[in-house]
Order: C-alpha cells, then sequence, then structure tokens
C-alpha cells in the first residue's frame, strides 16, 4: 500500500453484513450522505448493496474506478473502490 502524502487510502475489503460509514454525499435526498451507517447487505462485481441503519432503506451504490499520479512520480495508479464507504 502506498503511504505518501495526498495518495487516497486504497485498500478497503467490504465483506457482507458488515456496518460501513459513507465518507462522502453521494445523494442528500436519498439519506447517502457523509457519516451515514448502512448495513452491506450483497457485494456485486460493478455495485453494492447497501441499507440505511436510520430508515431501513436499501440502495445500491456502484463500484468506481479511481486513477492518480503519486507526487513526483512518472507511473498512475489505478483501483477500484466501493464509492463512500468506510467500514467502521
Amino acid at each position: 500500500m502506498l503511504t505518501h502524502p495526498g495518495v487516497p487510502l486504497h485498500h478497503l475489503d467490504l465483506k457482507q453484513n458488515c456496518i460501513c460509514a459513507i465518507q462522502r454525499n453521494i445523494s442528500v435526498e436519498k439519506g447517502l450522505v457523509r457519516n451515514a451507517l448502512v448495513h452491506v447487505t450483497t457485494l456485486h462485481r460493478r455495485f453494492v448493496e447497501i441499507q440505511l441503519l436510520n430508515t431501513h432503506e436499501s440502495h445500491c451504490i456502484p463500484r468506481i474506478n479511481v486513477s492518480f499520479h503519486p507526487h513526483r512520480s512518472s507511473w498512475t495508479v489505478s483501483r477500484r473502490t466501493d464509492a463512500g464507504t468506510h467500514s467502521t
């Protein structure tokens, strides 16, 4: 794992039935906002099914590809992430 300044955390092991916190606002209208607690119900190849703990509403969050250039490097880091979630 790269641990240089400016390199975002890029290792996350989501497991079915874990509780996570959303790390960015995805949809204010649906309650998918920063620090909202969710239950991961199912992991799919292209998206993650979650359930909000406060309303029990189910939603699908797409997995996204992220690319960035570490500081002072000539190479690119590409990774697939689970959009906006972080295990608690």
